[in-house]
């Protein structure tokens, strides 16, 4: 029996951000422990991550680096070059003798023009995404955020025939959050653990360690990516307090979460994941593109706070599910 092709086309960088690339991994380890053949297509960028998605295994296709300059304004230059983008992942993908049976595009750069001239090569193609802002040309699209009335956001920007995942229902869990028991909580605030994403370009890290510092009994974990851009100025500043551990592309999430009594950060996958062991009752049937979630009335144990710009670009989820998740 031929056996299955799944292709992803994502990346990092300093400005995009690591977490497509860590929820795209996800999704690619269960996938393989199916016996999928699993294929990253990467634009090599500042602080990508393709070392380390080729160190879990995985064949990553590199796609050439932009000018120096453009990656300041990475965005506009997606805008501006995705069709040069999609003739150099068409090329990979006839070099590499691949056809795959579904491309995965978790990618805030590409649209339905893109997935197009992908229809080429890839038999079906799945959409990773959060902002409905833009139309897209997917047999399949996952978004496991919340949001009011979500099941009408993506209304006239998928095709009709489009299966949709929608909600945290859907969320990509790595394996150890669904299989590590939650640890007891009593209210107490020992241990904070702070966590602004894998780049944090505006170093919202620092700001709250700074606050942080001046509580002396605190236990205080940082977790940067690799590609942070001010991990160094973190290391010197963390260097004056004792207290502050600093994890530098960490594999250890897990750990570090269920430890924490109070967790600040970005929305995005390590608000679910936190989430997780904050309620009082979870599943141990999850798996990595679903898991029975429970509800937010059911959710205590764990407060996020967020980049304002976070909540602006993403509507009010996040600011509703502070009121229903508060520190007990």
């Amino acid at each position: 029996m031929r056996k299955l092709n799944v292709a992803f086309r994502v990346d990092a960088s300093a400005i995009i951000g690591t977490g497509h690339v860590m929820r795209c991994l996800t999704l690619a380890n269960q996938l393989r422990r199916d016996n999928v053949a699993v294929t990253f297509f990467c634009r090599q960028l500042s602080g990508d991550l393709t070392d380390l998605i080729a160190g879990q295994g995985f064949p990553v296709c590199r796609l050439p680096a932009p000018a120096a300059n453009s990656e300041r304004n990475i965005w506009r230059w997606y805008l501006e070059n995705w069709q040069a983008d999609a003739r150099e992942t068409l090329a990979l993908l006839k070099k590499n003798n691949l056809r795959p049976d579904v491309m995965v595009v978790d990618h805030y750069g590409l649209d339905k023009k893109w997935e197009s001239l992908l229809r080429e090569r890839a038999e079906s193609i799945m959409v990773i995404d959060d902002l409905a802002n833009r139309r897209h040309q997917c047999d399949l699209l996952l978004d496991q955020n919340d949001y009011c009335e979500q099941e009408k956001r993506y209304d006239g920007l998928i095709p009709v025939s489009c299966k949709t995942l929608l909600g945290p229902d859907y969320s990509l869990l790595r394996d150890e959050f669904i299989h590590t028991s939650r640890r007891q909580r009593d209210g107490t605030i020992k241990r904070v653990l702070v966590s602004f994403g894998g780049a944090d370009p505006q170093n919202e890290t620092l700001k709250v360690l700074k606050v942080l510092a001046r509580f002396k009994a605190l236990r205080v974990d940082v977790v940067v990516g690799g590609s942070h851009p001010y991990k160094e100025v973190i290391r010197r500043f963390y260097a004056r307090h004792p207290r502050f551990y600093v994890h530098v592309q960490t594999s250890d999430m897990a750990h570090l979460i269920n430890s924490a009594d109070l967790a600040i950060g970005a929305g995005g996958t390590s608000l679910w994941e936190g989430a997780l062991w904050a309620c009082r009752r979870s599943s141990s049937r999850s798996r990595a593109i679903k898991s029975r979630w429970p509800r937010p009335q059911h959710c205590a144990g764990l407060l996020f706070i967020w980049e304002k710009a976070a909540m602006s670009r993403r509507h009010d989820w996040r600011a509703r599910s502070a009121g229903c998740w508060p520190i007990r």
